[in-house]
């Protein structure tokens, strides 16, 4: 991708955030507030990416999950899934390479029992990574988890299969390609934009007015079991 089409690419993107993820939370908090629908706040959101950052933040809920600002490699994100309140009982420890220091834009990494990885995208020290992660464990309930999945940072089709077998009652994974596998109904193929994460193409701007998986699933109804 030349310079032209990365300042292209990322006006676009600018813009189709500013206009229509207002749309969405309008949408999103017009219907928790109406009779039809009756969120209970307390839902957990279990993500191995930034999104379940943004549903929380769509819906105007205050964040009550550990994995917001961050990302899991998706190995470790299912054996953290597989294992769920034993990590969550884990010490998080410090993951910056021996010896101390970072390279510039590399993110800020803590460790779950020396072992899993947290890539703290949007933390700025360990410290900052620490408090919040504790802080947000805290108020995991784990009688109302949502977990969700995202085809990206090491996700293969196998794996998918495997987060699909999680014994979750209440999971969706958001891809952008069709799965083959045998639990499939919790798979959601996203159709605008290779990426689940980016915003569809320009000449589908109109189209699609929301951010492709916005399009793609009905997130509301979903806490509210109607799926």
């Amino acid at each position: 991708m030349n310079l032209v089409e990365r300042i292209v690419n990322k006006t676009r993107k600018t813009i189709f955030n500013s206009k229509y993820r207002k749309k969405v939370q309008q949408d999103y908090r017009s219907r928790i507030q109406s009779a039809e629908f009756s969120i209970i706040c307390n839902n957990c959101f279990i993500c191995n990416n930034c999104f379940g950052g943004i549903l929380y933040h769509d819906l105007g809920m205050k964040f009550l999950s550990p994995t917001v600002n961050l990302y899991m490699e998706a190995a470790d994100y299912l054996e953290f899934l597989e294992n769920l309140e034993f990590y969550l009982s884990c010490d998080i420890t410090d993951g910056s390479p021996a010896g101390g220091g970072r390279n510039e834009g590399d993110p800020v990494i803590g460790l779950l029992n020396n072992h899993i990885k947290l890539y703290g995208v949007h933390y700025q020290t360990f410290d900052d990574l620490k408090d919040s992660w504790l802080k947000r464990r805290a108020r995991v309930n784990y009688d109302n988890l949502f977990i969700i999945g995202v085809y990206r940072d090491g996700f293969t089709d196998a794996l998918a299969q495997r987060f699909c077998n999680l014994p979750y009652k209440n999971k969706v994974f958001l891809s952008h390609k069709h799965i083959d596998c045998e639990n499939n109904h919790c798979v959601i193929q996203i159709r605008c934009g290779k990426n689940v994460s980016e915003a569809p193409p320009a000449d589908k701007m109109k189209s699609c007015k929301m951010r492709a998986y916005d399009a793609a699933f009905d997130f509301v109804g979903w806490l509210n079991g109607a799926y």
